[in-house]
């Protein structure tokens, strides 16, 4: 059984499904103790480029925060 994750994206990095609670509850329903994020961060690319594989820049801190809160939760 696989216990630990560290290799989790979600719809924010635009190759991936999911919320992060999505993958949360999924985790522990599975019985996974450890399940890390590793969304591609944003790059600051020049104005009007989108990257397929990366959040945008806007998407940084609603990131964060809510991995923090869903952690505390």
């Amino acid at each position: 059984m696989i216990l630990a994750n560290y290799h989790t994206h979600t719809a924010r990095c635009n190759h991936a499904m999911g919320t992060e609670r999505e993958y949360i509850e999924t985790a522990i329903s599975e019985g996974f103790k450890i399940l890390g994020f590793s969304d591609h961060t944003p790059q600051p690319y020049p104005k009007g480029f989108w990257s397929g594989i990366r959040m945008d820049m806007s998407e940084l801190y609603d990131y964060t925060d809510t991995l923090v809160k869903l952690r505390d939760e």
